[in-house]
């Protein structure tokens, strides 16, 4: 498998069928940052994960951004301890969610015209 390759299965396979995911579970409103996020957070972690991630009360769908940025964190375990490149990787993805959010409301910056139907990664964000 070159790496074309591997882009090419990535744009058009991987990242479609986690933003599907995304997109089914999540009830509240994201920026393109945050589905970015959730998208590599469902891809590493699962859809189970993402369920209990944004569902539980007082969560993303329930309109709490805050306390899901900080929760993403938390799923840095494998078999029952914290590994240091899943909790990168959490961080990153927090990181990333987070600066979706308006820190005056603590609600999704307002994108403008965004367009909803463009895929979230192109070729050019490899």
């Amino acid at each position: 498998l070159t790496k074309a390759e591997a882009d090419k299965w990535m744009l058009t396979i991987t990242i479609p069928t986690y933003e599907k995911q995304v997109e089914e579970i999540v009830k509240v409103p994201l920026t393109k940052a945050q589905k970015f996020a959730l998208i590599s957070f469902c891809h590493n972690s699962g859809r189970n994960n993402l369920r209990k991630l944004v569902n539980q009360k007082d969560r993303l769908n329930d309109g709490n951004y805050l306390l899901t940025c900080a929760m993403i964190e938390k799923y840095d375990n494998a078999s029952g301890n914290s590994v240091s490149g899943l909790s990168k990787r959490r961080l990153w993805e927090a990181g990333l969610f987070a600066s979706g959010i308006d820190e005056r409301s603590s609600k999704p910056k307002n994108e403008g015209g965004e367009n909803k139907n463009k895929p979230p990664f192109s070729p050019d964000d490899v």
